[in-house]
């Protein structure tokens, strides 16, 4: 959490902050480490690389903080972007993406759809662990 880094900041330990708001504790707790990093003028890059609603929220969160230089996305989990309007969410001049303008962090996931697909392929077994 913030305390971490805090910790980490005020030793002069890093120039640049990077952290995952599912693993900090969420939007507040990053909301505090991005403001402790910004009063030691620090920039703070998202760690994002898990699914398309995480990247959505931080594209969310990331506009929403004066410090914040990037968000890493690889989306190791792309089976979900089938299913979420990621599409919408399109890159500009280069590798730049503009927030979502719906409400919440902009994606809808509980469509007839895609409790449909996840449901069979739930059943199908296809999440669950062969061993």
């Amino acid at each position: 959490g913030c305390r971490a880094f805090k910790d980490l900041i005020d030793q002069r330990a890093t120039e640049f902050v990077h952290f995952d708001l599912c693993v900090c504790g969420g939007i507040t707790e990053g909301l505090k480490i991005a403001a402790v990093a910004e009063a030691h003028d620090l920039p703070i890059s998202l760690h994002a690389a898990n699914t398309v609603c995480l990247f959505s929220t931080s594209i969310h969160f990331a506009a929403s903080v004066p410090n914040c230089d990037s968000v890493e996305n690889h989306q190791v989990h792309r089976w979900l972007s089938d299913y979420a309007p990621i599409a919408t969410m399109e890159l500009q001049d280069g590798p730049y993406v503009s927030p979502l303008d719906t409400p919440g962090h902009g994606m809808e996931f509980l469509t007839p759809d895609f409790v449909d697909r996840m449901t069979k392929e739930i059943a199908e077994g296809l999440y669950v662990s062969k061993k």
